[in-house]
C-alpha cells in the first residue's frame, strides 16, 4: 500500500473521486455490454463486477520471497471476458494470437519497475491495440480486446516477474495498480470503438 493515502484528507478525497469515476464508468459499461447484447442482469453483473472487482485481489504464489496476487477487476475478469470473445470468434484465434504477440512484446519493452510495483504507460497498450487490430482482418472489438488486455497482463506483469526482486515492494498485483489503468482503459476504450464502428 503505498504510504501518500495514508493521510485522512487523501483517502477522503481519493474515494469520493473514485465513487465518482465508478458511477461514470458503470453507465458506460452498461450501454457498452447492452449493444453486445447481453441482458440487463448480465450487463449489471459484468459491469459492476468488473469496478468493484479492481479493488480487491486474490492470492496466487510467493515468489522471489513477495506475495503474489490477481487482481480481480484489472486480471481476472479481463481474462474471462476474454476468452468468452475467443468463443464467440474462434474464427479469429489466429488474429488474436498474433495481435496479442505483438502487444506482449510492446507492453513489456515500455513497462518499468520501481518500488511501487510494475508500471505501464496506458498509451502504449490503448494506441497498440487499435492500430495492430485495425490492420487485421476481423473484429476491431474482439482482436482489439484480447490482446489489449492479455497483451498487458502477459507482457508488463507476468514477464517482469523474474525482475522483481532488487525491488522494495513485499506484494504485487497481477492487473493492479501501475497496469490496472492500462488494462481497464484500453479495454474500455476498444469497447467502445468496437461498438460504434
Amino acid at each position: 500500500m503505498n504510504e501518500r493515502f495514508n493521510e485522512p484528507g487523501m483517502m477522503i478525497g481519493y474515494y469520493i473521486t473514485s465513487a465518482m469515476i465508478l458511477i461514470i464508468l458503470f453507465i458506460i459499461l452498461s450501454l457498452i455490454f447492452q449493444t453486445l447484447d447481453f441482458s440487463i442482469k448480465t450487463v449489471i453483473l459484468l459491469a459492476a463486477g468488473t469496478i468493484i472487482g479492481s479493488f480487491f485481489n486474490v492470492p496466487v504464489i510467493r515468489l522471489k520471497q513477495k506475495d503474489i496476487y490477481m487482481n480481480i477487476g484489472g486480471g481476472i475478469l479481463p481474462v474471462g471476458f476474454s476468452i468468452y470473445f475467443i468463443w464467440l470468434r474462434p474464427d479469429l484465434i489466429t488474429q488474436i494470437i498474433l495481435a496479442t504477440l505483438v502487444l506482449i512484446f510492446f507492453t513489456y519493452c515500455f513497462s518499468t519497475i520501481d518500488d511501487d510495483g510494475i508500471r505501464v504507460y496506458i498509451l502504449v497498450p490503448l494506441i497498440g491495440s487499435i492500430i495492430v487490430a485495425s490492420l487485421l482482418p476481423g473484429s476491431l472489438l474482439v482482436i482489439g480486446y484480447v490482446s489489449g488486455t492479455l497483451g498487458t497482463l502477459i507482457g508488463a506483469d507476468i514477464m517482469n516477474l523474474d525482475n522483481i526482486q532488487d525491488f522494495g515492494f513485499r506484494e504485487l498485483s497481477i492487473g493492479g495498480a501501475g497496469t490496472l489503468d492500462a488494462i481497464f482503459i484500453t479495454g474500455l476504450i476498444i469497447l467502445i470503438a468496437g461498438s460504434v464502428i
